[in-house]
């Protein structure tokens, strides 16, 4: 008797386009670079999860966007920026900001499923994941405005 799953049907590669500044987000380059191409995640789940995040990203950079047309950069891809493997670091902060909400959001919810002992240690584990997660999108939103890293509070 064999007790492995049936082999997973890849999913459908889907683009989620927003306004034109912005570059284009690809469901499976998500699921490649986040190690979550083992079927466990719905195209349906996983588009939701960035389309909210594009959207979040979006918001949190409208002024900037603006700034940004108001010197005639059209697209995020014109601003001037370092270039790695011949891509905009920019549009690689964009990328890792859409999937890191992503990612952190679909976590969460992955978490509320298992409420065993053995799922409540692991619901701990990606409390964890999902703070570095967020936190890592919050730097790549900071790097794109060219803000720095630290934030401090008055107590």
């Amino acid at each position: 008797m064999d007790f492995t799953s049936p082999e997973q049907k890849p999913e459908e590669n889907e683009t989620i386009r927003s306004e034109h500044f912005w570059p284009t987000v690809s469901t499976q380059h998500y699921r490649e670079t986040q190690r979550q191409h083992d079927g466990a995640i719905t195209n349906a789940r996983l588009k939701t999860a960035l389309i909210n995040a594009v959207i979040e990203v979006n918001r949190e950079l409208a002024d900037w966007q603006k700034a940004q047309m108001g010197l005639g950069y059209q697209q995020l891809v014109e601003v001037p920026a370092m270039k790695i493997n011949e891509d905009s670091e920019l549009c690689l902060l964009y990328q890792r900001t859409v999937y890191g909400y992503a990612h952190a959001s679909l976590a969460e919810r992955y978490r509320d499923f298992d409420t065993t002992p053995a799922g409540n240690k692991k619901a701990e584990a990606l409390s964890l994941t999902i703070e570095n997660l967020r936190r890592d999108a919050i730097w790549a939103i900071q790097r794109i405005k060219g803000d720095p890293h630290n934030i401090a509070e008055l107590i």
